[in-house]
């Protein structure tokens, strides 16, 4: 199943905060763990062991390490896409879907999910222009959360997670009360804790100081 989160900025109590933050999503990864921080990022994964049991360890970089990645899901097409980027030139260390992710970013930005076929959440950070890209499946099958708390992001695979970083409160929201009990379901982005929406199916988000949210796919008939 696996598991991903992380938030911008450096807090006090960093390692604390991530580790409590992991540890809300220990039962969607009970594999492995890893995460990575400096001053401006911290990313951390629980990882459930599929592919590349030995070496697909997360957060993965690219070759020159300017980009990490934490990624949750599976890639059903990543050995053409690998074929397809070792032909342009990218250098893989593992066997692992997740690495045709960041190598994919590296050559296709922002399009590389309308190269990929599969089940996904992941986050991407630029550590040379202090960028983060998070983006979700065309269906939703993977969740992903975020919020915005003193101007800075803060994303996991679930809610709960998010209640481990300072200054998040849980405020029921009654916006999604009436459709809730109409339609036994929340339509709104916003969740049912104020101020903490779900990344839409189909979305990938852009944030550097601010926040661009991004439709990418829709269908036609």
């Amino acid at each position: 199943m696996c598991g991903i989160l992380g938030y911008t900025n450096c807090i006090t109590n960093n390692q604390n905060v991530i580790e409590n933050m992991l540890k809300k999503i220990t039962h969607r990864g009970p594999d492995d763990q890893g995460y990575y921080q400096d001053n401006h990022i911290s990313l951390g994964m629980r990882r459930l062991s599929i592919i590349d049991l030995n070496c697909g360890k997360q957060p993965i970089f690219n070759e020159d390490k300017s980009l990490i990645l934490v990624f949750n899901g599976e890639i059903y097409n990543y050995q053409n896409l690998k074929n397809k980027l070792i032909s342009l030139g990218h250098i893989f260390t593992t066997n692992s879907d997740s690495e045709v992710i960041i190598h994919g970013y590296e050559e296709y930005g922002n399009n590389v999910v309308n190269h990929l076929r599969g089940m996904f959440a992941f986050a991407i950070y630029n550590l040379h222009t202090n960028s983060l890209y998070i983006a979700r499946d065309i269906f939703g099958i993977k969740p992903l959360f975020y919020t915005i708390v003193n101007k800075q992001l803060i994303f996991a695979s679930e809610i709960k997670a998010l209640f481990e970083y300072p200054g998040i409160e849980k405020i029921f929201n009654e916006d999604c009360l009436a459709s809730y009990l109409a339609f036994q379901y929340n339509p709104l982005t916003e969740t049912f804790y104020k101020g903490i929406f779900q990344l839409l199916p189909a979305h990938y988000l852009d944030f550097n100081d601010t926040l661009k949210l991004t439709h990418y796919f829709s269908f036609s008939i």
